[in-house]
């Protein structure tokens, strides 16, 4: 709504009121914690962490622009620069007396799938989220305020699997139930490639939506739990805020990525007419291959995490 009738600006600005409610609320609701010892921030860690992952999403972002030489460097030169800074980083953990991220946390095996799919859940989705409004809004001609209402199925979708993962988990347990959701998810994305140009929403869109939706429902409360299995009360903070970092660089990365897939497609294209289509149809392949890849990631650690505890 505040797209159709006031700009789509309006959509950071309507945080701000909210912001400001809930910090007022805070401070007269929230308790005074005792005074503590802290230690000093890893400013370096934070440096090389924070710097190592925008030059992976800038160098993303330019290196589906191509043409111009410039960008045909620029990406690879960029892509390196940010690998070799994370790479500085988990060294900086390694070394550093009081880490930004223990590596003792991802180290672990039930904790490393959780995570790793976190990400790879995060990059489809978020790119899916991105590129189906602007399929809806440009080949189906939806308008903004259609385009958000054909996506409250996908919300409700979440919502009914992740009631469903509840109650699931106690008897398949945590991996088994994660694993379950993501099958589900892939199939949904996998649902959603093969998107044309004629009225496609509800044969194909929203089934696809659903299914999708329902599965990540039933994935994410299993992975919430994972992330935190066995993390020491001390430790649980870093634990939880990782859950959230890695869903927060996965909707980084994957919007980048599938932008540079998308314009690499529409170039490749020789058909003016089907440019636009063909790039959409890359963009949902790739994400679901990330979500095919986060599978694969649900089946294998933890069985490989269980042999080692037998053995």
């Amino acid at each position: 709504m505040l797209t159709e009738y006031l700009g789509w600006r309006w959509c950071f600005y309507i945080n701000l009121p909210i912001a400001l409610i809930v910090a007022l609320a805070a401070l007269r609701t929230l308790p005074s914690s005792p005074a503590q010892d802290r230690s000093s921030l890893d400013l370096l860690g934070a440096f090389l962490s924070v710097g190592g992952l925008a030059a992976v999403v800038y160098g993303l972002t330019v290196a589906g622009e191509g043409g111009a030489e410039t960008h045909s460097v620029r990406a690879p030169v960029t892509l390196l620069a940010g690998t070799v800074l994370l790479l500085f980083f988990i060294f900086r953990q390694r070394h550093a007396s009081n880490p930004l991220l223990p590596l003792s946390i991802p180290s672990d095996r039930t904790r490393a799938t959780a995570f790793l799919s976190m990400a790879l859940i995060g990059a489809g989705m978020f790119g899916m989220l991105m590129f189906l409004a602007f399929y809806l809004q440009t080949v189906l001609q939806f308008s903004p305020l259609a385009t958000g209402l054909a996506f409250l199925p996908f919300s409700a979708g979440i919502v009914l699997g992740s009631s469903l993962a509840s109650r699931l988990m106690p008897s398949l347990g945590d991996s088994q139930t994660m694993w379950i959701g993501v099958l589900g998810a892939a199939a949904g994305m996998i649902w959603l490639v093969p998107v044309g140009a004629g009225p496609g929403f509800w044969a194909q869109v929203l089934p696809a939506l659903c299914v999708m939706s329902f599965g990540l429902g039933v994935y994410f409360v299993p992975a919430s739990s994972s992330a935190l299995t066995g993390v020491r009360n001390e430790e649980s903070g870093v634990a939880s805020a990782l859950v959230n970092v890695t869903q927060q660089v996965g909707g980084s990365v994957g919007p980048a990525l599938l932008n540079s897939v998308f314009l690499m497609a529409t170039a490749a294209s020789a058909d003016t007419r089907l440019q636009t289509i063909e790039g959409y149809r890359a963009a949902f392949g790739v994400a679901a291959g990330l979500f095919l890849i986060a599978l694969a990631i649900t089946l294998v650690l933890p069985r490989r995490a269980s042999r080692r505890t037998a053995d």
